[in-house]
């Protein structure tokens, strides 16, 4: 999928930025997303329409120390995904993996609010780190602490994960 490949790209982009040593951080507000996530300052947001009219990925993206924190929100048609929330995460999560020549490990199923979630850890390809996609109807949230091995276990890790808020649009 488009929406994939244009997220994995603006990851590789943010990989070549450095961070500072003891980044402030703050509650990240995204109006046009509908969350709240708390991540180090400072904050690289962006927008990207995807191959399907009217659609568009908004992301939200820091390094920290030797890793990153990224978060977007894509408004997809109904039809460009499977009916059902269990076969949307099951399809999205395997759109990633396979995106990113990777293999999951540690997968579980979450909700945020009454909406569901996975979360999941991997390894292989060219990124190691946990993913978090939440289904919020048509709209599709990934957050995702990526660096060196054990980077997305680390408290500043599971603080940016563990954050995430849908507020009003």
């Amino acid at each position: 999928m488009n929406f994939i490949r244009t997220f994995f790209f603006a990851v590789a982009a943010l990989w070549t930025f450095t961070a500072s040593a003891d980044p402030a951080w703050q509650q990240y507000h995204s109006t046009e997303g509908g969350y709240s996530v708390d991540m180090p300052i400072p904050v690289k947001e962006g927008v990207k329409d995807l191959s399907t009219p009217g659609e568009k990925m908004f992301t939200a993206s820091t390094s920290y120390e030797k890793g990153a924190f990224i978060v977007s929100m894509s408004d997809l048609n109904p039809d460009r995904l499977p009916k059902g929330a269990e076969a949307n995460l099951d399809f999205l999560r395997d759109a990633v993996l396979t995106a990113m020549g990777a293999k999951a490990a540690n997968e579980k199923s979450e909700k945020v609010g009454q909406y569901p979630a996975r979360r999941f850890d991997h390894s292989g390809g060219r990124f190691s780190g946990t993913m978090r996609i939440i289904l919020v109807n048509r709209h599709i949230y990934q957050m995702y602490a990526l660096g060196p091995e054990g980077f997305a276990q680390t408290p500043e890790a599971l603080r940016f994960l563990n954050s995430f808020a849908l507020t009003a649009k």
